[in-house]
């Protein structure tokens, strides 16, 4: 596997977090 690859699927990974995260809140906070 290469770095960049590597890094990339990280990045996607990590913003897929982010963003499910983010939603949880939303709902959370009754949005």
């Amino acid at each position: 596997m290469s770095k960049g690859l590597k890094e990339a699927s990280f990045l996607g990974a990590t913003f897929l977090l982010g963003l499910a995260t983010l939603e949880a809140l939303l709902h959370l906070a009754g949005f």
